[in-house]
């Protein structure tokens, strides 16, 4: 895992610069995503995980007065994050998902990047023990899972194809239980609590 991880690493501070480029969907989009279907309280805090360069961040930071942090096991990831304008509850951090400890969090949104946690039983675990209680764990795309496993079918040494939304909540069922999912032509969707 140890060497995926570098090559996961690799290929996304290779891709840092342009990354913006690549993104679809902008914070508007997102943003209208979130007040329709994601319910966020003023005192969460909220851990973007796998935030790239904070595509989503401030979005999130906007719907709670506590600290959001964004997180990225890529350090040229973080530095553009670093480089634009951020509210004053963001915080980024270069470093590995599984090396984060001594925090609790309210909600878990893991944006565009759920296929890159190849071992999705050491996700859920860490999932589990970051979150506070009743804590929430949301993945979410803001395209299709045809389009995630087009994107991702050359790269499977990076990253693992996406399952049907129901099909992946059964990874979860036995630590968390289902608030909601969904999926179409524009978005996937998996919202779970704590147990």
């Amino acid at each position: 895992l140890i060497m995926q991880n570098n090559l996961i690493k690799e290929f996304f501070d290779n891709k840092a610069e342009f990354w913006d480029s690549f993104e679809k969907k902008d914070n508007k989009f997102f943003n209208n995503f979130v007040r329709e279907n994601i319910a966020i309280n003023k005192n969460d805090t909220i851990l973007d995980l796998a935030c790239g360069t904070g595509v989503i961040t401030n979005v999130l930071a906007s719907y709670t007065i506590n600290d959001v942090i964004g997180i990225d096991i890529s350090e040229n990831m973080i530095k553009k994050a670093n480089e634009k304008e951020k509210s004053a509850n963001v915080k980024f951090v270069n470093i590995d998902f599984y090396d984060l400890d001594g925090l609790k969090f309210d909600l878990i949104v893991c944006h565009n990047a759920y296929p890159h946690f190849l071992d999705k039983e050491k996700f859920k675990n860490k999932c589990f023990n970051l979150l506070s209680k009743n804590g929430r764990l949301i993945i979410c795309h803001s395209i299709s899972r045809n389009e995630v496993n087009k994107c991702h079918n050359d790269k499977t040494n990076i990253s693992v194809s996406l399952n049907e939304v129901t099909e992946e909540f059964k990874v979860f069922e036995d630590k968390f239980s289902l608030i909601r999912l969904y999926e179409d032509e524009n978005i996937y969707f998996l919202e779970v609590r704590k147990n």
